[in-house]
């Protein structure tokens, strides 16, 4: 038997759903043994080893854990009625990250929690805290935040708000089983996500060792240490003595897109056009699309982009998440190169090579270098094809492609297989948190 969970309290999402008869709803007041504690306002020091960390908002993952390339101290004198201890649910209460959780680990240390985090102290008697915490990254708490939440400069919600909300609850050993069964998935979540991590930066050193060392006749990086004979000094440093260093511009070109007029752009219908604010990075970005009409297509067949093209944004062309170079694959196509906009044409070296290139940390940073302008950081055509790169025989140029593409195809896989488990934990969480599947106790 079951009862509608809405119509015990409606407070809990504007989704009705029901609950099997033999579980409660509670607040969290109910659930606590404390008010709602705000943290310290001590300002954060430098991470220190040898005290304690501070827990601020801006540490606080999506996933409900620390994040591990965030870290800030406080001293053990400010950090004083502010420890975090076993079962300290940490609440985000304004910014962006409001609503974010945080259920503190013995494994993270010793903590102490600041002024924008709200920290509830769970009793183990009545509720289990990683259940609780596994309800606070549901779409049903998020509801709730969302409808809850005041908007403004800094959008908030304070203790007595929290406070208020609404959880179902099974029984006590029943919440500790769903909490395992969730704790297990978030476990390979946070392991794949640590592999996609290390990926990441063992592929910056791989760019860097293949465009200085290249790969040898037997498929082997050279060994400047053991065989100095095969190298040679260049502009950019020891290189195999049989490559040539050059700007960009002799082994590629770019072509700059069409000022189409703002005015003939429809949102619906006509071919995309792919203009700054699409060039992603890595892949376009289509949130904001624009198209011309299909009867207007046929005069601009030059500007066309083709599957595999790689793409440059002249303007703001570094931000923080990187730098906005995308190669297009099947679903970026028909569309069309706008002004400010740049294709890269290889005409003396391999196209995938050429990817491997842009993409590379010496490449960018001398780009970087380039750019003009305050307000509007940009770049034009031949400052992108200034920089001096590498230039390796054909033969080598494939086999240096064919590393990364190898190492590329093992990150991508990698973040399939993440999205599958967040998909997995999405299905899980709605099935558990709500008795449409019962665990056996």
């Amino acid at each position: 038997m079951c009862k509608n969970l809405e119509q015990v309290d409606k407070n809990i999402a504007s989704t009705s759903f029901v609950i099997p008869l033999n579980w409660n709803t509670k607040k969290l007041r109910n659930l606590v043994t404390n008010n709602g504690n705000y943290g310290s306002g001590a300002a954060a020091l430098e991470f220190n080893p040898n005290l304690p960390r501070y827990v601020r908002i801006t540490d606080i993952t999506d996933q409900g854990c620390l994040d591990p390339e965030s870290f800030a101290s406080i001293t053990y004198e400010r950090a004083k009625g502010y420890f975090l201890q076993k079962g300290d649910l940490l609440f985000a209460r304004s910014g962006a990250t409001v609503g974010k959780t945080y259920l503190y680990d013995e494994a993270d240390g010793e903590c102490a929690h600041a002024g924008y985090v709200i920290k509830f102290s769970l009793d183990s008697s009545v509720c289990d805290p990683k259940f609780i915490a596994q309800f606070t990254r549901s779409s049903f708490y998020w509801m709730w935040v969302n409808r809850t939440l005041r908007q403004g400069a800094q959008p908030n919600i304070n203790a007595e708000e929290y406070k208020t909300i609404n959880i179902p609850c099974p029984p006590l050993n029943e919440q500790q089983k769903i909490a395992e069964i969730l704790d297990t998935i978030d476990k390979a979540i946070a392991l794949t996500s640590t592999h996609i991590t290390k990926l990441k930066k063992a592929k910056a050193g791989l760019l860097h060792d293949l465009l200085t060392r290249g790969i040898d006749d037997h498929g082997e990086l050279r060994d400047y240490t053991r065989n100095p004979e095969l190298f040679k000094r260049s502009p950019l440093g020891i290189i195999p003595k049989d490559w040539d260093v050059g700007p960009l511009s002799s082994i590629a070109n770019l072509q700059v897109g069409y000022a189409f007029k703002s005015q003939c752009f429809q949102e619906n219908e006509g071919i995309r056009l792919i203009r700054g604010e699409n060039v992603g990075y890595g892949r376009p970005d289509w949130s904001d699309t624009k198209r011309l009409p299909w009867d207007m297509y046929r005069g601009y067949k030059e500007y066309e982009l083709s599957e595999g093209d790689i793409i440059i944004g002249m303007d703001r062309t570094f931000t923080k998440s990187g730098c906005k170079i995308s190669v297009l694959d099947s679903d970026d196509i028909p569309s069309l190169l706008v002004q400010r906009v740049g294709r890269f044409i290889a005409h003396s070296c391999n196209i995938e090579f050429l990817k491997v290139l842009l993409i590379s940390e010496t490449y960018q940073l001398s780009l970087q270098l380039q750019q003009k302008g305050m307000d509007i950081p940009h770049l034009s055509q031949s400052e992108i094809l200034e920089p001096i790169v590498p230039i390796p025989l054909p033969k080598e140029q494939i086999k240096i492609a064919q590393v990364v593409a190898t190492h590329e195809a093992h990150l991508q896989s990698k973040k399939v297989y993440l999205e599958k488990l967040k998909l997995l934990k999405q299905g899980l969480m709605s099935d558990l948190l709500t008795g449409r599947v019962r665990v056996k106790i």
